[in-house]
């Protein structure tokens, strides 16, 4: 059992350094990507790194309950909170664009509620920055 428990860990290293190299493809970092494609990716990238860190948990569990050295996976969160960020990035530019705007632009302009757009915009600025 510490033998798989063992080989384990480097399968995980491996899954985690290719899901960052796919992590850095260009269009998750490009705003001239399409929005919906790439948002849809993102979500599956954050299900994907739930797994990665659930992987990493159950490890830990094992080498506790073997009384093994707890094998720290730091860059395991480290991957989950690049993608974090980044997916809110995508989520805020959905909201935005998708969402915020074209509710401005077809309400009549007496109902249109700036303290709502300041303050909109107000958090998405923060999330871009």
């Amino acid at each position: 059992m510490k033998a798989k428990i063992s080989h384990k860990i480097p399968k995980l290293k491996e899954a985690v350094a290719t899901y960052c190299e796919g992590l850095l493809h260009e269009k998750y970092l490009s705003i001239d990507s399409p929005l919906m494609e790439t948002l849809q990716e993102m979500e599956a990238l954050d299900a994907q790194s739930q797994q990665l860190v659930q992987k990493a948990k159950d490890i830990n569990e094992f080498q506790k309950t073997l009384d093994l050295d707890v094998t720290g996976f730091e860059y395991v969160e480290d991957a989950r909170s690049e993608l974090l960020y980044r997916l809110k990035m995508w989520r805020a530019l959905h909201e935005w664009g998708g969402v915020l705007v074209e509710k401005w632009k077809t309400a009549p302009f007496q109902d249109v509620d700036v303290s709502e757009i300041s303050a909109s915009a107000e958090a998405f600025t923060k999330i871009a920055l």
